[in-house]
């Protein structure tokens, strides 16, 4: 939708907009005008910049007070809170504005939900854009030439990182996360071997 680096145009096509609820994907959350973000990924996300609706004459369809909810999973989401987002200019240069920054939260799922708009019969927004620091892999996803076990699990206080490949390392980076998505502990370690046990302070 963008002409010009960072400016959005003020065609109805190039934007998002609902004019019907429908059932939202946090059940929690009822039938709703709302926009779900899968990233496939599991990212650290931080500022958010947001263009809403700029149609001319019609920018009272932007979204004006919406929920934002995160989900490491798409199944189990978490309330981040509320934010309201300005009306659009209805200009052709019109930049967007700095939206909420997450804070290095970790997610892989982001919904946004409106509560209310600027008077319009529709909801909608133009553009969003979400400043991201890293990604973790899918668990899933198998480690080639890796081996990686936690122990114990579950743990209360502190646990070990056990990791060892194929061929030696110098350098690792960990970056461990909880339920909530919220960093418990990262650490770049100097390594001379394909071995390493690293221990983990879960909490004080």
């Amino acid at each position: 939708g963008q002409c010009y680096p960072d400016r959005h145009n003020t065609s109805s096509t190039s934007a998002w907009i609902s004019c019907s609820e429908n059932p939202n994907p946090n059940s929690f959350r009822g039938n709703s005008h709302w926009v779900k973000y899968d990233f496939n990924y599991t990212y650290e996300l931080s500022q958010i910049t947001f263009w809403n609706y700029n149609e001319t004459d019609n920018t009272n369809q932007g979204l004006q007070d919406v929920i934002i909810d995160y989900s490491l999973d798409g199944e189990e989401w978490i309330e981040w809170g509320t934010f309201k987002f300005d009306q659009a200019s209805g200009s052709s240069i019109y930049e967007g504005d700095l939206g909420p920054d997450l804070n290095g939260l970790f997610a892989k799922h982001i919904l946004i939900t409106a509560i209310s708009n600027y008077g319009g019969e529709c909801y909608g927004f133009s553009e969003i854009k979400i400043k991201t620091e890293s990604f973790i892999s899918d668990t899933n996803e198998p480690l080639v030439g890796v081996e990686l076990s936690l122990s114990p699990i579950p743990a209360d206080q502190q646990f070990t990182i056990n990791l060892e490949t194929e061929e030696a390392m110098e350098k690792l980076t960990y970056t461990i996360i909880d339920m909530q998505g919220k960093l418990i502990n990262r650490k770049n370690v100097e390594v001379s071997s394909n071995k390493i046990s690293e221990p983990i302070i879960v909490s004080n």
